[in-house]
């Protein structure tokens, strides 16, 4: 399982960029892959099997997943550690940014290698530690990804007075959430120059005035971006109940679980669906025609 991560992972890095897929995602693989006692995974493993599990295929293939997203997250760690230690070997070898600059220091002046190790290093532990995220996303993650999206309606369209914070900083620090990315990509698709204009005029704008933020409101709105984030939102709550359901828990225990998942989510716990909404400015109910077939890919 672990073999054919790394190799999926490393197959996509490499499309993307050959020098980076090269020199730094083949490097985690080989580190991750050779050496290491694997005694997290073990754990995860046989305490499975003392919990009597592990019996059926599904359950198997989750399992290791888990412990392969382990091995990445360990890896993270020890990249990483290397580099603030400053230490040349790990496990008889180099460690990632020893070997980095030994081999730029050949080809290069022997004086830049340095920093260009250290940044491959520190690279290349963020890249594990994401691979490990990737390894596990479609397994028990989805109340996490809506509690962030719901977030982000709640930094975009929220009452501060119900929040606690500020509304609008998302839009103002121009943070590129799925909300306003949806929007943007809706606006190019059906050819609506006046929204992308606002999103373009508008978000990272550090001094928008009331104004701006209602018209960005408006655009998320009207673009229908809001709408399909909350469907979202829907989806993933649903998909976290049945994972709930499926699972063999103590009664009381899963109706907690239950009603903590749709409160991260903000969604009515009686039903499980997304539903609740901050207060937001008016706008138009639905978004324009045109091919929105990107956007919804998200």
């Amino acid at each position: 399982m672990l073999a054919d991560v790394l190799r999926d992972r490393t197959a996509s890095a490499c499309a993307l960029d050959g020098v980076f897929g090269r020199d730094v995602a083949e490097r985690i693989a080989r580190f991750t892959l050779d050496g290491g006692k694997r005694m997290r995974s073990q754990f995860l493993w046989w305490a499975l099997r003392a919990c009597r599990g592990g019996q059926d295929h599904d359950q198997v293939h989750r399992a290791l997943r888990i412990a392969a997203a382990l091995e990445l997250i360990q890896t993270g760690a020890l990249v990483h550690d290397d580099l603030m230690d400053a230490s040349r070997l790990r496990r008889g070898r180099p460690t990632l940014h020893a070997d980095i600059t030994t081999q730029y220091a050949a080809a290069h002046r022997p004086g830049a290698s340095e920093p260009l190790g250290a940044a491959a290093a520190l690279l290349g532990g963020d890249l594990a530690l994401a691979w490990a995220d990737d390894t596990i996303a479609h397994l028990g993650r989805s109340a996490g990804i809506a509690f962030q999206l719901r977030d982000d309606l709640h930094g975009a369209f929220g009452d501060p007075g119900q929040t606690g914070k500020p509304s609008g900083d998302d839009i103002r620090e121009g943070k590129l959430t799925p909300l306003v990315a949806v929007a943007r990509v809706r606006a190019v698709a059906n050819g609506d120059e006046a929204s992308l204009a606002v999103l373009e005029g508008c978000v990272g704008a550090r001094d928008l005035t009331p104004a701006d933020l209602a018209a960005v409101r408006h655009v998320l709105v009207f673009t229908g971006a809001r709408s399909a984030v909350e469907t979202k939102i829907a989806r993933l709550v649903a998909q976290s109940m049945n994972h709930l359901s499926s699972a063999n828990l103590e009664p009381s225990a899963r109706r907690r679980l239950h009603a903590l998942v749709c409160a991260a989510a903000g969604a009515p716990a009686s039903t499980g669906s997304s539903t609740s909404r901050p207060t937001e400015e008016a706008g138009p109910p639905s978004p324009p025609s045109g091919s929105t077939a990107e956007a919804d890919r998200w």
